[in-house]
C-alpha cells in the first residue's frame, strides 16, 4: 500500500492541507454579508485557484460600505426614525402604522422593518396580475382614477404600442390638474 507521504512527499501533503483548509473556511467566510451571486462568484475563484483567489479576496472582498456611504445610511435612518416618531405623534397619522400585514406574509414584513426602518403602514397592497397586458390595462385605469398625482416607477419601459395608453393615460391626468 502506497502511502499519500510517500506519494506526494512532505511538500504535497502541506499544499493539499492548506488548499483543503482554504476551500473549507471559505465555504463559511465568504457568503457572509454578501449578495448570493457574489459570494458564488468568490466561492468559484478561490475553489479554482486557491492561492490567487484568497489573495484577491483579501484584497478586494470587503463587503464594507465605504466610510461615506456609511455615513450617507447614518443619516438617512435618523431622518426616517424621526419621520416615524412625527407620525406616531400625530393623532390624524398614528393609525397608518397600526396595520398588520396577512400572515403569510409577516416574515417578509419584519425584515423589511428590520432593513429599512419602516413597519407596514395601512393603506397597501399587493395584487399578482399574471398577464402582461392586464397590467397595462390596471395602470391606465389607476392613473385615470387619480386625483392629486401618479407615482410610477420602472425599471426598464419603451414607448411602444403595448405602452402607448399609459402614456396617453398620464397626459390626460395632466390636463386634469394630477401630477
Amino acid at each position: 500500500m502506497v502511502h499519500l507521504f510517500n506519494l506526494l512527499g512532505p511538500v504535497g501533503v502541506v499544499w493539499l492541507i492548506v488548499d483543503w483548509v482554504i476551500r473549507i473556511t471559505a465555504l463559511f467566510v465568504v457568503p457572509r454579508n454578501r449578495k448570493p451571486s457574489s459570494g458564488t462568484a468568490w466561492l468559484l475563484l478561490i475553489f479554482f485557484f486557491p492561492i490567487f483567489g484568497i489573495i484577491l479576496f483579501i484584497i478586494l472582498g470587503s463587503p464594507k460600505l465605504p466610510k461615506q456611504r456609511r455615513a450617507l445610511q447614518k443619516t438617512s435612518d435618523k431622518i426616517i426614525s424621526g419621520l416615524l416618531k412625527e407620525v406616531r405623534k400625530n393623532r390624524d397619522t398614528n393609525h397608518l402604522l397600526e396595520a398588520a400585514p396577512p400572515a403569510k406574509y409577516s416574515h417578509i414584513a419584519k425584515l423589511s422593518e428590520s432593513l429599512t426602518g419602516f413597519p407596514v403602514f395601512e393603506g397597501n397592497g399587493v395584487e399578482v396580475i399574471p398577464e402582461y397586458d392586464e397590467v397595462i390595462q390596471r395602470i391606465v385605469k389607476d392613473i385615470n382614477a387619480a386625483k392629486q398625482y401618479v407615482l410610477i416607477e420602472y425599471f426598464i419601459i419603451t414607448l411602444d404600442k403595448t405602452i402607448d395608453p399609459i402614456f396617453d393615460a398620464l397626459a390626460r391626468a395632466e390636463q386634469r390638474g394630477v401630477f
